[in-house]
């Protein structure tokens, strides 16, 4: 078991998973896509952490103009258990496309225990809230990261909050496809579905001692992000959150 301190490490998301959820996701091969009809800042993320190094001969583009962003944007929802039983159904089904017999194990198991109230419980202690759209992908991105990366050491809770700043001006950019208490709900919980399951993978494959098994989880990260244009691998983590490496 992960040792918790007051920082947030490469693994501190798997004791939230539990052993039974860990060993619910652990054959799955790939992680479900976010929900369709859900906002992705991940477009203003990347915008954020800035382009990648311009080769020498090729003049570096004009940003595209923005609207501008509320700081203090509030992304918080009330949970709705309706809600709640579709993202679940909807995260059970993404993995029966690849394993059938593991999304029933993951569908009786989700619905013995709560594992958002238990995500919420551990993420606490790094400044980040429940029922926030902002916080839920915080963590999703810190928990890919790390995982890309295998980053081992611990992440102080400034960084996560930085992080969190981020990704609220992304999400303020964006938010107009957040404008219901149902589609915030709808992204922040399969977020955290998905670093939940992410975390159980990386932690199985460290304990496995299997090599490819562990670089095998490392390379699926990095290409979910690589997809919405976020190169996790070339990001360094600062007192002011995600930078492009230099």
């Amino acid at each position: 078991m992960v040792r918790y301190r007051p920082m947030l490490n490469a693994m501190a998301l798997n004791a939230i998973a539990l052993p039974v959820l860990a060993m619910m996701v652990a054959a799955v091969p790939a992680w479900p896509a976010i929900a369709e009809d859900t906002a992705d800042p991940f477009q203003e993320l990347q915008r954020l952490v800035g382009p990648p190094p311009a080769r020498p001969q090729t003049p570096r583009p004009r940003p595209a103009p923005h609207a501008p962003f509320q700081p203090e944007i509030d992304t918080s929802y009330v949970p709705d258990p309706l809600v709640r039983r579709q993202v679940e159904t909807l995260f059970v089904q993404q993995v029966a496309r690849l394993d059938p017999g593991r999304a029933q194990v993951m569908a009786a198991q989700l619905a013995s225990f709560d594992v958002f109230a238990l995500f919420d419980q551990r993420v606490a202690r790094y400044g980040l809230r429940p029922y926030h759209v902002a916080d839920a992908v915080t963590a999703y991105w810190l928990v890919y990261w790390t995982t890309a990366t295998n980053y081992a050491p611990d992440i102080p809770r400034g960084q996560a909050e930085a992080v969190r700043a981020q990704v609220s001006k992304a999400l303020a950019l964006t938010f107009g496809a957040l404008d219901t208490n149902a589609k915030r709900q709808t992204m922040a919980e399969m977020v955290i579905l998905r670093a939940l399951n992410a975390a159980s993978l990386a932690e199985n494959a460290r304990k496995s001692g299997f090599i490819p098994a562990q670089r095998n989880v490392a390379n699926m990260a990095e290409a979910e992000f690589l997809a919405v244009g976020i190169d996790l691998r070339a990001l360094d983590l600062r007192a002011n959150g995600f930078s492009r490496r230099q």
